[in-house]
């Protein structure tokens, strides 16, 4: 039948690399007051490995964006806070 030998790729001294993809709210981050919709998340990292590819040393950064939703008003049984916008009038 079919008989291949796996070959092993060798790892190199430094791996670079970016990732991205969506990241959701946990908990009652969600909930009614916080109200934060899906978030983004994005990086980069950087890695060097020493002894052959047994232990190494990486290093990366991140980035995080959950926006808000665009209400700006909160209601209670008893009020509510809310932005007001004052225009002044020209005479």
């Amino acid at each position: 039948m079919w008989n291949h030998a796996a070959k092993c790729q060798e790892r190199a001294l430094w791996q670079i690399g970016v990732f991205g993809g969506l990241n959701p709210t946990l908990g009652t981050y969600h909930g009614d007051t916080a109200q934060a919709n899906m978030g983004y998340v994005g990086g980069m990292f950087a890695d060097h490995y020493f002894g052959g590819g047994d232990f190494g040393v990486g290093i990366d950064a991140r980035w995080m964006q959950h926006p808000l939703w665009g209400h700006d008003s909160l209601f209670f049984r008893n009020g509510y806070l809310a932005t007001t916008f004052n225009t002044v009038s020209e005479r």
